[in-house]
């Protein structure tokens, strides 16, 4: 007697339907993952790169002389040390946990003895001979061609004047075509800060920048 196999009915089309749903779930699962990376990368690298907030309690100066003016932390120490040179001449010096300017000093520019995360910045003009404009602008302060500089300073004793407790500091300068005028007549704002905290000493200063105008 032979017995026949029943044969039941089978289909692979369900299983290869929930096999497709379920690939589906998964690519969307890892594109999702992918977008929430790249997002948190993204946040983290603007954060790094973006200033600090601007500080609260800000005063403007005004500098009637070029036509300028400009916010800066009302807390700083404002000097005008305006004094002449061959190539240009001093509008203002401005410190933060400094001992302030001697605008008499025979010496130019004054000394400065700066405590932790001190600044000191001299706004000038410079018109020497042979300057010819901002050299390789990198930006714009105030609507005009700008060449902004950040670096370490040149060991003590700089020419700054500047003197941090902690011995090490970081120089800002920028350059600033002045509108109206002829190439070679500059802007200069040059600023020695120490630390701790270099990054706000940074922020500060740039934010100085971003908030300079000038009228007519």
């Amino acid at each position: 007697m032979t017995l026949h196999a029943r044969h039941l009915p089978f289909s692979l089309d369900p299983l290869m339907e929930e096999a497709k749903r379920r690939m589906r779930k998964r690519r969307f699962l890892i594109a999702a993952i992918v977008l929430l990376i790249a997002a948190i990368a993204a946040g983290a690298a603007l954060a790094l790169r973006s200033p600090s907030p601007p500080p609260t309690g800000s005063t403007v100066a005004s500098v009637r002389a070029v036509r300028l003016s400009f916010r800066y932390p009302a807390a700083w120490t404002r000097a005008e040390c305006s004094r002449g040179f061959s190539f240009g001449a001093s509008l203002m010096i401005l410190t933060k946990n400094g001992s302030g300017p001697d605008c008499t000093s025979l010496d130019w520019p004054p000394d400065q003895h700066l405590g932790a995360d001190g600044i000191v910045v001299y706004w000038e003009t410079s018109s020497g001979p042979g300057m010819g404009g901002v050299p390789n602008p990198n930006g714009k302060v105030g609507g005009q061609p700008a060449r902004i500089d950040v670096r370490w300073a040149v060991p003590q004793p700089n020419p700054s004047g500047a003197q941090c407790a902690s011995g090490r500091q970081q120089w800002l300068s920028a350059r600033i075509q002045r509108p109206s005028l002829p190439r070679g007549n500059l802007l200069v704002m040059s600023a020695s800060y120490c630390g701790p905290d270099y990054r706000a000493g940074e922020a500060a200063l740039r934010h100085m920048l971003a908030s300079l105008r000038f009228r007519g």
